[in-house]
């Protein structure tokens, strides 16, 4: 089965069992191809290489692996949430990641074995995250900030990296300034179709505004002078294909509704998709 999508030609194929292989030919002659079983990824190849390939257990996802020396690997806890997180490459440890959850499967710590510190989270009766600890080891957190929530859950003062935030909401509960102090530090105007379409941040150049289309799709952000930041384009699916920002156009290739490849109007780069966890390769 093949379609097209612009220049990009998609080929579909079944084999006996339930796997199916995905090939993308772009304009270049360049060719992505993914096996999956089911609605889970097997393979990932790119010109012929293979370039990733996933592992799973009981239907979770256990390994995956990149090139030769790039292994990730997964484990999870009896309820099967994320338990364990590691990355190596060419057996060398680069990333460990332990995680720890309350009774109410609500994340409390966040281990880090390389760095040996975590990450602590505290949350208050209604399940609202309430102070986090960064960088916690030997009984001292390097960094401390807290949150505090009003009646109908929006948060009404936060203190972060030291200082104080007040947070104001209109009766809509759109958020409409925050303050540090009595100064107000950024505020918020919104369309008749509750998009934000003004940030205000107390400096022409960090002063946004955000344009929609008809259909609420963001088209273009401009500084506080009006000169466009970016330019974003749509298909008739609402499915974003092109992103500007200065003289660079970031193209979007999809699988159904999957990212695919993001490729830019330099034949330079090129950034692959996993579409199976929505990481870039």
């Amino acid at each position: 089965m093949k379609a097209n999508t612009g220049n990009v030609t998609k080929t579909v194929s079944r084999r006996m069992t339930d796997a199916k292989t995905y090939q993308f030919t772009y304009p270049d002659g360049k060719t992505f191809r993914k096996t999956a079983t089911g609605r889970d990824l097997d393979s990932i190849e790119y010109n012929n290489s293979e370039i990733a390939s996933y592992s799973r257990a009981n239907g979770v996802l256990t390994a995956i692996t990149k090139g030769q020396n790039l292994i990730e690997t997964f484990s999870y806890n009896s309820w099967n949430m994320l338990d364990n997180h590691t990355v190596s490459n060419a057996n060398a440890d680069v990333y460990d990641m332990s995680y720890n959850y309350s009774r109410g499967w609500h994340l409390i710590e966040k281990a880090d074995g390389i760095k040996n510190t975590s990450d602590k989270y505290v949350y208050d009766s209604y399940y609202r995250l309430k102070e986090v600890k960064y960088d916690f080891a030997n009984n001292t957190a390097a960094r401390t900030d807290s949150f505090f929530a009003d009646g109908v859950h929006n948060i009404e003062q936060s203190t972060e990296n030291g200082v104080t935030y007040a947070w104001g909401v209109d009766k809509l509960n759109r958020l409409r300034e925050k303050k540090i102090g009595s100064n107000t530090e950024s505020a918020y105007e919104y369309d008749e179709r509750n998009n934000m379409i003004s940030e205000d941040r107390s400096g022409t150049t960090n002063d946004r505004t955000y344009i929609y289309d008809d259909l609420n799709r963001l088209i273009e952000v401009k500084d506080g002078s009006q000169n466009t930041i970016a330019e974003y384009t749509y298909d008739a699916f609402n499915r974003r294909i092109t992103k500007t920002v200065g003289n660079t156009t970031e193209r979007y290739s999809y699988d159904d509704w999957d990212v695919v490849e993001i490729s830019t109007n330099s034949d330079l780069y090129a950034n692959i998709i996993d579409s199976g966890t929505d990481r870039h390769i």
